[in-house]
Parts: C-alpha cells; structure tokens; sequence
C-alpha cells in the first residue's frame, strides 16, 4: 500500500541512505592534505570555495586564471585526463577532480566535517 511505501522511505531515510547524501557519501571527513583550487582572476563563484577553506583552516594552493591561454591550451586539458566535465572552478584533492560550485562546496563540507551529521541538519 502507499502508507507502507511511505513508511519504508521515511525508515530509509531516517537511517542516512547514502542515495540521500549526496557526493559527500563517499568522503571520510580528514583535515590533512593540500588542496589545489582554480578559477578565473575574480571572485565570482570561486570566492566561496575559498571562504569555506580560509574557515577550515585548509592548507590549499589557490591558481587565479587571468590569462585564457593558460587555463584552454595547458591546464584544461591535463585536467580532462581525470575528469570529463573539466570546467571552472575545479578542485584537485588527491585523485579526486571536481567541478561546478555546488559539488566542491559539499565534497569540502563534508572533507572538513562542515557537513551536518543528517539529513535535518544539512537542510
């Protein structure tokens, strides 16, 4: 019935699904290690990338792109190695390559443990 299948993904729910938690489900919460950070020379979308890592107290290496050159014909490319979808910004952490604001921002929440710890708090 409809109640019972509610009931079932309020359970599943309630019990941290990972389909729920998004990319930060596969990160372990760790303070260690240099981040590299890329955007273009401005503050656009970078900007609060780079707030969330000044907060955490990250040790990160910021690249500013002001040159279009640089970011197309060297970088870009060395980057679409590991991830298909290259863009800016983007984050290198190890092996992993992001992209898009919104995909850094819950994979260093949830690097630097400023995730909340289910779904009520990371609404």
């Amino acid at each position: 019935s409809m109640a019972v299948g509610k009931k079932r993904w309020a359970t599943r729910i309630s019990n941290k699904c990972c389909c729920f938690q998004g990319i930060g489900a596969l990160v372990r919460p760790r303070r260690s290690g240099k981040i590299k950070i890329g955007y273009w020379d401005i503050r656009g979308v970078g900007a609060p990338l780079r707030m969330m890592l000044e907060y955490a107290g990250a040790s990160y290496e910021d690249k500013y792109y002001v040159n279009p050159a640089d970011w197309f014909n060297r970088d870009r490319p060395e980057l679409l190695k590991s991830n298909a979808l290259a863009n800016l910004p983007y984050m290198v952490d190890d092996a992993v390559v992001l992209c898009q604001t919104q995909a850094i921002s819950e994979y260093l929440g949830d690097r630097f443990g400023l995730s909340g710890q289910d779904m009520a708090e990371k609404r």
